[in-house]
């Protein structure tokens, strides 16, 4: 069986967040391919170094570019996004 193909993106003030979430549900992510960007990618090998994690270019250097390509070619299964709301 195939594995699930994850990209986590997450916003430059969020990424502490993002490693805490991935902590939570470590379980799940160690029976995905993850995709991440640039320092998001690092920050999360660095805290789970077992994890099947590919990193992308930073997003705005082409790693944006590149996960807009997996997902026109229907190689994501999802995409998780860590961000900052914005009010309007």
């Amino acid at each position: 069986m195939n594995k699930p193909a994850i990209a986590l993106f997450t916003h430059d003030a969020k990424k502490d967040t993002l490693v805490t979430w991935v902590g939570k549900y470590i379980t799940t992510f160690q029976e995905a391919q993850l995709f991440s960007t640039g320092t998001a990618g690092g920050r999360l090998l660095d805290e789970y170094p077992d994890l099947d994690l590919t990193r992308l270019k930073s997003g705005p250097l082409g790693g944006d570019q590149q996960t807009g390509v997996m997902i026109a070619e229907s190689k994501l299964d999802a995409l998780i996004k860590s961000g900052i709301l914005q009010k309007r």
